[in-house]
């Protein structure tokens, strides 16, 4: 992973400080007190872009929300139909119309990098730089700035089995956990500061998850997340992102340099799968079972797998753009994927450098 490139990209989504954010109506400061930033970026950005396909990855048809802002992450927590993208800028975009049409929901924070809606589509999390956490029970019409307690950067929200108990993971290894809806968020095992934690996922309940992150780590917690035991993962490369598509015995990682890494004993053991790619890998999806997942990532790549994983075959995305989330909601057949767009040379917004 070029670190100096991401360094530059976190720079450009936070360099004027404030003391707080709101989204929405009644919106409530998200810190301990401290600055927060607002986002300046380098470069106007080309349009971003949300892609869907529904014949199985064979064809993807590109639209392009009213956004010069890298998207980040995509969430259709109940069918094909309802869904939002979030990304940087405090950007948020909700689709009714099965991707159809996007319309931009009222949020002014720093960048967002995660979001979810665990049970339908009106409750819904996001996070993003500086601790940051949003929340919204109505459908996107508002959000409102929770209190995380950190201002460390948070880069994956997984609420396993309601909106009530959920956990989030970022920058300084820091593992938040909350039982009441958000309200309050609680630090979680002492002794992970030295990891950096890209994603986080609890597939069945709130007991069992797993976490993965820079330099190959991944960790897993049986009690709740109390504590954190870091498991060998065989690689030493960044790991963007860990599902477990059924259960807590059959998962899959991906990351830097075309790493797709698969265990089937809940973590004792992973194993290298061949991609077939060098690009970096950011995320992935297997929607009904742990047979037929997707895997997208650098200059629009995107592999799909009908065996397991064993076997990964290259699709066309039409694109040569980042994409950094898939997602297919009900079944293989009908996905969409966001991508993050590209700078336009010689423009710049708010004064940034």
């Amino acid at each position: 992973m070029n670190w100096r490139a991401l360094g530059m990209l976190v720079v450009a989504a936070a360099v004027m400080l404030v003391s707080s954010w709101a989204c929405g109506d009644g919106g409530q400061p998200r810190g301990e007190g401290t600055p927060q930033a607002t986002v300046t970026p380098r470069a106007v950005l080309a349009m971003a872009k949300i892609l869907k396909t529904t014949d199985g990855g064979s064809t993807w048809t590109i639209h392009a929300p009213d956004s010069a802002r890298y998207l980040m992450s995509i969430d259709f927590p109940v069918d094909a139909a309802t869904g939002y993208a979030v990304g940087w800028g405090g950007t948020i975009f909700k689709t009714t119309d099965g991707g159809n049409s996007w319309v931009a929901q009222p949020c002014t924070a720093p960048s967002l990098v995660a979001v979810q809606f665990p049970l339908d589509a009106a409750t819904g999390y996001a996070v993003g730089l500086n601790g940051f956490i949003v929340k919204t029970t109505d459908g996107g019409s508002n959000w409102v700035a929770l209190t995380s307690g950190t201002s460390q950067d948070l880069w994956s929200v997984d609420f396993p089995e309601d909106a009530a108990t959920g956990y989030a993971v970022g920058e300084g290894g820091r593992i938040l956990k909350t039982t009441d809806g958000g309200s309050a968020w609680v630090s979680q095992a002492p002794g992970t500061e030295a990891y950096y934690l890209f994603s986080v996922d609890f597939p069945e309940d709130a007991i069992t998850g797993y976490a993965v992150g820079r330099g190959g780590i991944i960790l897993k917690t049986s009690d709740g997340g109390s504590s954190w035991l870091p498991l060998a993962s065989g690689t030493a490369e960044d790991l963007w992102y860990v599902q477990f598509p059924l259960d807590t015995a059959t998962g899959y990682a991906v990351g830097d340099g075309g790493t797709i890494l698969k265990t089937t004993d809940g973590g004792s053991s992973w194993v290298a799968v061949d991609s077939g790619t060098t690009q970096d890998l950011w995320s992935v999806d297997f929607p009904l079972d742990a047979t037929t997942g997707y895997a997208v990532g650098r200059s629009g790549t995107i592999l799909k797998t009908t065996d397991g994983g064993n076997r990964w075959l290259p699709l066309d995305s039409a694109i040569t753009l980042d994409i950094r989330s898939v997602q297919f909601p009900v079944d293989a057949v009908t996905g969409y994927a966001v991508a993050e767009g590209g700078a336009a040379q010689g423009q710049s917004e708010g004064g940034g450098p």
